[in-house]
């Protein structure tokens, strides 16, 4: 998160150390309408279940009758996160004495943390909205992370750019995995790659670990956090 401010004096600006995309889908969008009612007078419509008991009996009476429609549709999503050390612990040592030794290893510990848990977080967790309606908690069918020093951030939007349509032989995540594997390997060893040291390149994935990308190391989200920590505060 950063913050910027057009006068010094109210606020200094802070450059923010996370980058994110909307995760998009890769196939086609195809949506359908779920047309719902939300209604509270549950003794009316059904026998007083156990629950009803702790309603206030002169509300349980009453019903609003809401009825309205929401668009709903399923697809395969893709995202992406980038995180730059350098700036998250530049923001944590703000104000902190160059000779405080004490309060600069708090900041890296704390930095480590932080890092830790917002990939965690963003990797494992779903979005709220919705979920006691359509209960959609899939986990990732891959995930391609890279770490080290002054790494290029690049995102996989172009190589999803031609939409992913399932064939009778492979579906839209098994593509979609293919065409990511593409692009870590294009990433470490394509046209376009400028500096390929002081860099690790991970895989991640419970289904598709068959042909792992070349020069990435096949691994669990955790081992590869660990060594993704261990950067931080050493470049």
């Amino acid at each position: 998160m950063g913050r910027m401010s057009t006068d010094d004096t109210i606020v200094d600006t802070v450059q923010a150390a996370r980058k994110m995309n909307f995760a998009y889908s890769i196939d086609p969008y195809q949506g359908d309408t779920d047309t719902f009612t939300a209604v509270d007078d549950c003794k009316q419509m059904v026998d007083e279940p156990d629950f009803v008991r702790f309603f206030d009996k002169n509300e349980t009476s009453k019903g609003s009758a809401h009825f309205d429609e929401a668009d709903i549709a399923s697809n395969v999503f893709y995202g992406y996160l980038s995180i730059c050390t350098r700036t998250l612990l530049e923001n944590k040592l703000r104000a902190v004495p160059v000779d405080d030794k004490n309060l600069i290893n708090k900041a890296i510990r704390e930095s480590r943390e932080i890092i830790r848990n917002f990939i965690v977080d963003y990797i494992c967790l779903h979005p709220e909205a919705k979920q006691t309606t359509h209960a959609s908690m899939s986990r990732p069918l891959a995930i391609f992370i890279t770490a080290g020093t002054r790494v290029q951030g690049l995102t996989a939007d172009n190589y999803f750019e031609k939409a992913v349509r399932a064939t009778d032989s492979k579906s839209v995540g098994e593509i979609g995995v293919e065409r990511l594997r593409k692009f870590a390997e294009d990433s470490l060893n394509g046209s376009f790659v400028v500096d390929d040291n002081y860099q690790g390149a991970y895989w991640v994935s419970d289904l598709y670990n068959e042909d792992i990308p070349e020069n990435v190391t096949e691994t669990k989200l955790k081992a590869a956090l660990d060594e993704i920590m261990s950067i931080v505060g050493d470049c």
